[in-house]
């Protein structure tokens, strides 16, 4: 479990010199994690009932029902669409990722693996990354350069939204005046980093959770998780409509106030996509069909934005930088609807979080959510990965705040909270 965290605890740091290496560092946690057990079952045999723990490792709940058979439909659009081996291969990462993903949490849960001070090692990460994405920014990039890699600066886009994005962590574990003196220091650090980038995810992800993280302290936590369940499920569900009001009374002048001018391409880009799903409203037009629109649809042509001086074609992006509509758009209203069960009933099973867990998760789903919802695509492995290592951290640092509690709280035990992932 040390092994599996240390690789986890520098996935921030690793992403700010390979832009894909969340998804090789998953895997190798899941390997760490699972094979000790498996080595364990097969020297006890597949006879040793305690050894085997069916019950405990192969749980089926009705969201992973609901997921297995939103990867079943999405499969079975591979019969459609007109990106075949784009499509396969999207599908192929995306269930891996989430696969592992679960599986690790799987393991973290059933052991219940607790690791004291580990959210020292967290906050050193956090730091480390940050400092590392900054140098890199002002000094040209020299460590990705040593390594190989490209001196752009929108390379450390993906480790400036990992920052943001794993930052609310920190919140899990004790918060007495001076831990949260030095988390609120190091919050300050990511908000500096991520403006500092050039992600506009980045920026928009750290503002969001910090606005969660305030609101947390003065609603009920329980409220504040059904909020943000709420309005997942009907930005997801009204996609369409939403992009299109977005478009249609958004103006450029208002996202240069606030320093989003670019969101303007995104209105587009939204749109675009959204007037073509009644071409395949029910069944979609297929997995990774979107970076072939501009092909399928040739009705549509190039659009300018005079005040960025931009000319281009709206579907041309290979996707439409927004999970929900990219979801209509390729898997239609049966894709929508089943991915809509998995969060309906993931919503249910969170329900059981302690109150301080569910402050912080709160605060992750709005800032993954809303990324998902402004820039990526819906299957892009490498974000499904850092949302899985997420998950486990949260499960991890959830355990280590646990069995800190346990050792200083003099509370009972009968009644303490209970700590559930």
């Amino acid at each position: 479990t040390i092994t599996a965290t240390a690789i986890l605890l520098s996935t921030p740091v690793a992403l700010a010199l390979s832009r894909n290496i969340s998804f090789v560092f998953l895997i190798a946690v899941c390997a760490v994690l699972v094979l000790p057990h498996v080595t364990s079952f097969i020297a006890k045999g597949a006879n040793d009932r305690t050894n085997l723990r069916t019950r405990k490792f192969l749980p089926i709940n009705r969201a992973t029902i609901a997921w297995l058979f939103f990867t079943v439909f999405a499969s079975s659009s591979l019969l459609w669409t007109p990106e075949l081996q784009r499509g396969w291969e999207a599908w192929l990462q995306f269930n891996v990722a989430i696969a592992v993903a679960a599986v690790c949490l799987l393991v973290i849960c059933t052991d219940q693996r607790k690791l004291p001070q580990m959210h020292w090692a967290f906050i050193v990460a956090l730091v480390v990354a940050s400092c590392l994405i900054l140098w890199e920014l002002n000094n040209g990039s020299p460590v990705r350069q040593a390594l190989g890699g490209s001196t752009e600066p929108f390379r450390l886009n993906r480790a400036a939204v990992a920052t943001a994005i794993l930052a609310p962590l920190m919140f899990l574990t004790n918060n007495n005046l001076r831990h949260l003196a030095l988390k609120l220091a190091v919050v300050g650090l990511v908000w500096f980093t991520a403006f500092s980038s050039d992600s506009e995810s980045a920026k928009l992800a750290i503002v969001v959770i910090s606005v969660t993280l305030l609101v947390a302290q003065v609603v009920k936590p329980s409220f504040l998780l059904n909020l943000c369940f709420a309005g997942l499920l009907l930005s997801h569900a009204l996609a369409p409509v939403l992009a299109w009001a977005a478009h249609a009374y958004i103006p450029y002048a208002l996202l240069d106030v606030v320093g989003y001018p670019s969101q303007t391409v995104w209105l587009y880009i939204w749109s675009a996509h959204a007037a073509q799903i009644p071409d395949a409203f029910f069944l979609g037009q297929g997995i990774q069909a979107a970076s072939a629109a501009t092909l399928t649809h040739p009705n549509v042509g190039n659009v300018t934005i005079p005040e960025l001086g931009l000319t281009f074609h709206p579907l041309g992006f290979t996707h439409p930088h927004n999970f929900s509509i990219q979801i209509w758009y390729e898997l239609g209203l049966i894709g929508v609807a089943l991915s809509s069960a998995v969060i309906v009933l993931a919503w249910q099973k969170l329900r059981e979080l302690s109150a301080n867990d569910a402050k912080v998760l709160s605060a992750l789903l709005a800032g993954a959510w809303v990324v998902m919802w402004v820039s990526h695509g819906a299957w892009q492995h490498w974000w499904w990965a850092l949302l899985g290592i997420a998950g486990i951290l949260f499960a991890l640092l959830s355990n280590s705040n646990a069995v800190e509690t346990a050792n200083t709280d003099v509370t009972p035990a009968t009644e303490t909270e209970p700590m559930n992932h």
